[in-house]
C-alpha cells in the first residue's frame, strides 16, 4: 500500500480481512478495508496535521499538535493491530469509548 503512495490512516482490526492463500492453504493474506480517510501522497518525507483515525490504534503524534509522518503512523497502528490479534486487547486499553474515531 506504501509503495503505491497510499497511506490508510485508520488500521484497526475492524477495517482488516484475513484471507486465505487460494495456492497455499497454509497461508494467509491481510486485507485492508475502508480507506475513507487514507490519503496519497507521493512526497513521503512530508509530514501532516490532521487529526483523523481511531484513537486506541493511532500513533500519539497523529493525535498531537505537530506534524507527524504518513507511513511512520500507519506502521505504529499496524503494531497496535499485531498487539490486538496476541493478546486480544490494545495497548493502551484505558480508551474506553467505542466511538473513540477521530476524523477532522
Amino acid at each position: 500500500m506504501h509503495n503505491m503512495s497510499i497511506f490508510h490512516r485508520d488500521i484497526k482490526a475492524e477495517n482488516v480481512l484475513v484471507k486465505e492463500n487460494p495456492y497455499d492453504k497454509s497461508k494467509y493474506f491481510l486485507v485492508f478495508t475502508d480507506f475513507g480517510v487514507a490519503k496519497e501522497c507521493y512526497d513521503v518525507s512530508l509530514n501532516i496535521h490532521s487529526i483523523v483515525g481511531t484513537a486506541k490504534t493511532g500513533s500519539p503524534e497523529q493525535f498531537g499538535k505537530s506534524k507527524y509522518s504518513l507511513s511512520n503512523s500507519d506502521v505504529y497502528s499496524m503494531g497496535s493491530l499485531l498487539y490486538f490479534m496476541l493478546e486480544k486487547q490494545y495497548p493502551y486499553s484505558t480508551i474506553e469509548s467505542d466511538n473513540d474515531e477521530l476524523h477532522k
